[in-house]
């Protein structure tokens, strides 16, 4: 249950440790792919939806980490934010996946230094999206391909700063290419 207090209290403690062992100058947050959830008795009665309590979530965590570690960055995965992706309004639909609604509106628990790493559909509107809030963003691609095609899509975006290279595999032969094509010339479009 993200509603649930000791979740904090063993978040602190992680950060705690964090600071204590590595003092490292940025912090890459876990919320990804969240599957199942907001079907808990909500504290005082209330009645949240999904994205409510995961905006009222990732707020309390980033507050903790810059507590913690007020000169570092933050990042996070952009899936559960992104109302291109996971956090898109579902109408009438049940839910997402196992979750009691939608993460609609999640994205408001986010302060704008803390900086996406993008992945998953969206284009452009979501590069714009994260843009306009004032995000930093990373695009996390997987293939050299992928590389030139979010570089079209982030052309004259100064909020994209970065490219992750993701193959979810353990397979990195395709880096060097993968690299090249950070930096390199586009190929006319096909």
């Amino acid at each position: 249950s993200i509603t649930d207090p000791k979740i904090f209290d063993i978040f602190e403690e992680q950060m705690r440790y964090m600071i204590e062992y590595w003092q490292a100058p940025a912090y890459f947050m876990g919320y990804d792919e969240i599957r199942v959830g907001a079907w808990e008795e909500q504290p005082g009665g209330t009645n949240y939806q999904a994205g409510e309590l995961l905006a009222q979530h990732v707020a309390r965590a980033v507050e903790i980490a810059e507590e913690y570690a007020p000169d570092a960055e933050l990042y996070v995965w952009s899936d559960m934010f992104d109302p291109f992706h996971n956090a898109r309004d579902l109408g009438d639909l049940h839910g997402y996946y196992l979750c009691n609604g939608d993460f609609y509106g999640a994205w408001e628990g986010l302060p704008p230094e803390v900086a996406i790493i993008k992945w998953g559909p969206g284009g452009r509107p979501c590069l714009d999206f994260f843009a306009e809030r004032g995000h930093k963003i990373v695009i996390s691609a997987g293939t050299a391909d992928a590389v030139r095609n979010w570089r079209r899509q982030a052309a004259g975006l100064d909020n994209v700063v970065g490219f992750m290279h993701t193959n979810w595999h353990s397979d990195f032969s395709g880096l060097p290419s993968f690299m090249e094509a950070i930096e390199g010339p586009l190929p006319p479009e096909e």
